[in-house]
């Protein structure tokens, strides 16, 4: 059974928030955010990944005009993407 509101029913849900004192407004939201992080509310669907074929896959795997990395040259990209993200 699906529980997801539609949209009219978040608008009156949202309306019967906003006539509720601002004390109580919060309070709603802490539960609704409560529930969230436990788990009982279901988290939003994320976009499904871009499609990618399997002929560009394969075309990947099969470029040979490049070698691979070494895992010291991954090892040195990485910490500079972690220098980048420290500043």
């Amino acid at each position: 059974m699906d529980m997801a509101a539609t949209p009219l029913d978040r608008e009156a849900i949202l309306k019967a928030v906003e006539e509720l004192p601002p004390a109580e407004q919060l309070q709603v939201a802490q539960q609704i955010m409560k529930a969230y992080l436990a788990g009982s509310v279901a988290p939003p669907q994320s976009q499904p990944a871009p499609w990618v074929s399997w002929r560009t896959l394969a075309g990947i795997a099969l470029d040979s005009s490049q070698t691979p990395p070494t895992d010291s040259q991954i090892a040195e990209w990485l910490d500079e993407r972690r220098m980048k993200e420290a500043d």
